[in-house]
């Protein structure tokens, strides 16, 4: 069985702002590749190397990356969602692509490799599923702000997004991970349009359940989220941390003149002043200026950015020239 897969990547992102305000969500960096590409990177590891990615169609430095750069631009097909107006919307832009059972993923949640492998295995051992869904439990106090779902064993028999107080059903709600059957993709032309103005993929999964379709829920061990400025610090920290030792490319500066404490990753054309403390826990975009006598600890450096001497930055993502987001 080859399954594709399908990556929402047209959404703005103005939680992480002003970072978004010149680069899309999906392109934001996680130790030297886009978020995307790490998402891509867990789902090739499980056998799927067929991609559909929705974009918005004024993203050129996707469109671009995708087309020429990625190491996956030959097995990728480009589709636009003209306007932001939901999951659901977003998979019927992709649907004239996809030619079998697919996997669905936003371009913003990370999760293990072999969560998806087993996501995968249980697609492979029940016959005539419609769907399965990724799960996980979540803290009461975001209760209204995730989708909510309950449960009859394995099998999901409700779902509601983003519910009101008295329609919390569980403490277990769906990651934006599925795996779908094509068989169900004709019933996304009657799924209405929400009170947020948009097509909920939660108020599809629901219509499948509805006709009888059989959904299964799969939970899941962790998820990474990219969602605001903080996100971004904890996603390049676990990864970071998944070497012991410093990992870097080459730099325009003396590494004599400078400290290092890893985990850090340095990516190239960036200049690192004299008596610079870099470390632990320290990612760096290309053609930055790190002045003299800096010290930077836990955080981000994102391209272009420049750090005055006499900085000291901990917890944080720089963001351009002198700006400074906190995490």
């Amino acid at each position: 069985m080859e399954l594709q897969a399908i990556i929402l990547a047209a959404g703005k992102g103005t939680r992480l702002n002003p970072i978004t305000n010149s680069r899309s969500k999906a392109m934001l960096p996680v130790v030297g590749k886009p978020v995307i590409v790490r998402i891509m990177d867990s789902l090739a590891a499980n056998g799927i190397i067929d991609f559909v990615v929705v974009v918005n169609p004024e993203d050129a430095e996707i469109i671009d990356y995708f087309r020429v750069e990625s190491n996956y631009h030959r097995k990728t097909q480009i589709v636009f969602q003209q306007e932001s107006l939901g999951m659901a919307n977003a998979l019927s832009c992709a649907a004239p692509l996809i030619h079998g059972d697919f996997l669905l993923s936003a371009c913003d949640n990370l999760v293990s490799e072999k969560h998806i492998n087993q996501l995968i295995n249980t697609w492979k051992q029940n016959q005539r599923l419609s769907a399965i869904l990724s799960c996980i439990e979540f803290e009461p106090e975001r209760a209204g702000s995730t989708s909510t779902v309950e449960l009859d064993g394995q099998q999901v028999t409700r779902i509601i997004e983003k519910p009101a107080h008295n329609q919390v059903m569980s403490n277990i709600c769906s990651l934006p991970l599925y795996l779908f059957s094509d068989e169900v993709l004709h019933h996304l032309k009657n799924v209405s349009i929400s009170p947020r103005g948009e097509y909920e993929l939660q108020d599809f999964i629901q219509m499948i359940i509805n006709l009888k379709g059989r959904v299964l829920a799969v939970m899941a061990d962790c998820r990474l989220n990219l969602t605001n400025p903080s996100d971004l610090l904890s996603i390049n920290r676990f990864y970071l941390n998944q070497k012991s030792s410093i990992y870097s490319q080459p730099l325009d500066s003396n590494p004599k003149h400078y400290q290092t404490i890893p985990p850090i990753y340095i990516e190239g054309g960036t200049i690192i002043g004299n008596k610079s403390v870099i470390g632990p826990n320290v990612y760096i975009e290309p053609n930055c200026i790190i002045g003299n006598n800096v010290r930077l600890k836990d955080t981000v450096v994102l391209k272009g950015s420049i750090i005055p001497d006499q900085s000291t930055i901990q917890d944080q993502v720089v963001c351009f020239s002198k700006t400074i987001l906190q995490g």
